[in-house]
C-alpha cells in the first residue's frame, strides 16, 4: 500500500471526485505491458511477439486508436527499450521498475495521467484479437449507467485461469477472485474476468492506495480494486463481444494457434472477395495485403508487408512476395520478389530473385522496377551478383 500511496498521494486529498459526480466525456487508454512472458522462453517482450507479421502490442494499440482517446499510456517494464523502438513515439510510455502485480502496474499508468479527468479504458498488450468495436461498447456501457467501475466479463470451461466473477444471491456483482486465489467451487463458475476495464479516473486516485499484496503471489491485483470502487459507487460487470476477443497467447505453442486463427481469417475474406485458393492452409497473407479478384493463389504462396497484387494474377507454388506492387496479370512461381514493382502481363521465375528491381538466378522481364525510389547498384542486392 505505501508503494501505491507514494504513486498516487494521499487519497483522501482527491474522494470529492465522488461528490461530484460530473460527466466527462474526455477518454484516456492505459496498456499494461511490462511483463515478460517466461512462457514464451524468450529474450524479448511477450508483447512484442508477432502475430500475421505484427506485434501483438500493435494490434492492441490499433484497436484502441479507433475510439480516438485524449491520450494513451503503454506501461513498459521488462524490454522497454525495445518496445519504444518497435512501437515509436505515438503513444507515452510509463516504466514500471518493480513488477509488483497488475495493480502496481495501472498505479503507474495513473501516476502519468495525474490532473486528468475523464474515463480511463484499462487493457493488456497481449490481447490481439480485441476489436474497436467491443471497446467502444464498454465505454458507451460505462457512461450511458454512470458506473464508477465497469468490467467486461464473458464465459469460459473449468479448464479456464481466468479469474472467476463472484455475485450475490440477486446476481448482483461482488468482487473477482483471481484462478489461483480460487476454491474449486468457485473454479467451476463459468463466468470470468475478461481482462479489460474502464474507471472514472478519479475512483482510481481515491482507491488504488486501499491495494495490499493480501494473495498467493504476494502482488498488487487490479481485480480487488472492484469491493473498494463499489462501496462508494456503481460497478458494471457486462458481457459484450465475442470469446474468442479475449485470448491471449501465453506460450509459443498458443501463439502458433492463434497465427492459424488468424490466417484462416484473413484467408477466408480474400476467398470472399475473389480470390481463388486451392489448398488455403497452404497459403499465408499479412493483414494489409490488397490483393485484386480472380486472382490465383497456390500453394507455398506467402504475401506480407505492403504488398499489392493486381487482378488476375497466378501466384505460386512457392513464391514469397513482400513490400511489392504487382499488376494484373502477372504470374509468378518458385522466386522471391521483395521491395519490388512488376508490370501487367509479366512472367517471372522459375528460380528467380527479385530485390528493388534487381534480379538474380534467371531471367526477368525489362517491366520492373524497384517499388520505393531507392538506387540499388547491379550485384549489391542481397540476392547476389545478376
Amino acid at each position: 500500500m505505501r508503494v501505491l500511496r507514494f504513486l498516487l498521494g494521499r487519497p483522501s486529498l482527491r474522494v470529492g471526485f465522488f461528490i461530484r459526480r460530473s460527466f466527462i466525456e474526455k477518454l484516456y487508454v492505459a496498456v499494461l505491458a511490462a511483463g515478460l512472458g517466461t512462457r514464451m522462453r524468450s529474450a524479448h517482450p511477450k508483447v512484442l511477439h508477432p502475430l500475421g507479421g505484427r506485434p501483438m502490442l500493435e494490434r492492441v494499440l490499433a484497436a484502441v486508436t479507433a475510439l480516438a482517446p485524449v491520450e494513451t499510456v503503454v506501461v513498459v517494464g521488462y524490454g522497454a527499450e525495445e518496445i519504444r523502438a518497435a512501437i515509436g513515439e505515438g503513444v507515452r510510455y510509463a516504466v514500471q521498475r518493480e513488477q509488483l502485480g497488475t495493480g502496481h502496474a495501472l498505479a503507474v499508468a495513473v501516476a502519468a495521467l495525474s490532473d486528468r479527468e475523464g474515463d480511463l479504458l484499462v487493457l493488456y498488450g497481449d490481447m490481439p484479437f480485441l476489436r474497436a468495436e467491443t471497446l467502444a461498447a464498454l465505454v458507451a456501457h460505462h457512461r450511458r449507467t454512470g458506473a464508477e467501475a465497469t468490467l467486461l466479463v464473458t464465459r469460459q470451461g473449468p479448464e479456464s485461469r481466468f479469474g472467476r466473477i463472484i455475485r450475490d444471491a440477486e446476481g448482483r456483482f461482488l468482487r473477482i477472485v483471481e484462478y489461483k486465489d480460487a476454491t474449486p467451487a468457485e473454479r467451476a463458475i463459468a463466468e470470468v474476468n475478461a481482462g479489460v476495464y474502464c474507471f472514472r479516473l478519479g475512483a482510481l486516485v481515491a482507491n488504488l492506495p486501499r491495494l495490499e499484496p493480501n494473495n498467493a503471489q504476494g502482488e498488487y491485483y487490479l481485480t480487488d480494486l472492484f469491493p473498494f470502487i463499489a462501496a462508494a459507487g456503481r460497478v458494471e460487470a457486462v458481457a459484450l463481444g465475442r470469446p474468442e476477443e479475449f485470448y491471449g497467447p501465453n506460450d509459443r505453442a498458443e501463439l502458433a494457434a492463434a497465427e492459424r486463427k488468424l490466417r484462416e481469417e484473413i484467408n477466408t475474406r480474400h476467398l470472399l472477395a475473389g480470390v481463388s485458393m486451392p489448398d488455403p492452409a497452404a497459403v499465408y497473407i499479412e493483414e494489409g495485403v490488397i490483393i485484386g479478384r480472380d486472382t490465383v493463389l497456390y500453394p507455398g504462396t506467402v504475401l506480407a508487408g505492403r504488398t499489392e497484387i493486381g487482378e488476375g494474377c497466378s501466384l505460386g507454388p512457392a513464391v514469397e512476395i513482400r513490400d511489392s506492387r504487382l499488376g494484373s496479370g502477372v504470374q509468378v512461381a518458385h522466386s522471391v520478389v521483395i521491395e519490388s514493382e512488376i508490370g501487367p502481363h509479366q512472367r517471372v521465375g522459375p528460380f528467380i530473385y527479385l530485390y528493388r528491381g534487381v534480379a538474380s538466378g534467371g531471367v526477368v522481364p525489362a517491366i520492373t522496377g524497384p517499388w520505393r525510389p531507392t538506387v540499388v547498384p547491379v550485384g549489391e542486392g542481397p540476392g547476389g551478383s545478376d
